[in-house]
């Protein structure tokens, strides 16, 4: 795939190693994909931040659309569950849930929002504080460790209990991918928020990773509830004491 300056995304597929194609045939493959495809329009109703340029503010992380799934959602919407536009519709949801907590206090374990990229009139780009550090699966697998486990958890639980009590929204994902350990003090920041939603609202797909719900069944988790969040810190808190 190759971003340009303005955020056109052309995107292919080779199978094969990438060593075993020309880089004719490596642009071959590429097709520009229309902006409509991978990122969300802004209308009267999608208002956002706009923030400024990462590269004037180097301290800030830019997030694109999950833009790797596109060949994998064209080929179920061609079977129908899956809508064409689901990745802009769930790139819009995250960028939602951000200009949600933005209205409220910011809380110390979750990553800051420093509003959103926009080209052509759809939002390209979330741009978030860089937190500096590893996941907690990363930082787990490299050898380091959690020092102090109940004082790690009650900062996660804190960030949750903002999400729902003040923010009034769940997260709906919580797992060791989705959380930073900071390098500077070892706490943990909740950086993810793709799944996050109101209690209540829906989304395009399951809200959730498989191995980190509290059901096999995927559907139950189409609907955002903050009973995810409790069973999701519950099995991370286990998990701690016995990463796999």
């Amino acid at each position: 795939y190759i971003f340009d300056d303005d955020d056109h995304l052309d995107l292919g597929r080779l199978v094969g190693p990438k060593s075993s194609f020309t880089p004719k045939q490596l642009s071959a493959a590429l097709e520009r994909l229309p902006d409509s495809r991978i990122y969300p329009r802004l209308s009267k109703e999608f208002a956002v931040t706009v923030a400024g340029e990462p590269a004037m503010e180097p301290r800030l992380s830019l997030k694109r659309p999950m833009f790797p799934c596109y060949h994998w959602v064209q080929k179920d919407a061609a079977n129908g569950p899956i809508h064409i536009n689901s990745i802009a519709h769930w790139f819009r949801s995250e960028v939602e849930a951000f200009e949600l907590m933005a209205q409220h206090p910011p809380h110390p374990n979750i990553v800051q929002y420093h509003g959103c990229r926009v080209r052509r009139g759809f939002v390209t780009g979330i741009l978030t504080e860089a937190v500096d550090g590893l996941n907690l699966e990363e930082h787990l697998r490299a050898g380091h460790a959690i020092p102090d486990k109940a004082y790690f958890m009650l900062a996660l639980e804190s960030a949750v209990r903002h999400l729902h009590r003040v923010v009034g929204m769940a997260h709906n994902d919580i797992k060791p991918a989705n959380v930073v350990v900071r390098r500077s003090d070892g706490m943990p920041v909740h950086v993810d928020f793709s799944a996050a939603r109101p209690p209540g609202a829906r989304g395009t797909g399951p809200l959730g990773t498989p191995g980190w719900m509290e059901t096999d069944d995927v559907a139950s988790y189409a609907v955002s509830k903050t009973s995810h969040d409790l069973f999701g810190l519950k099995k991370l808190r286990a998990w701690l004491d016995k990463p796999e």
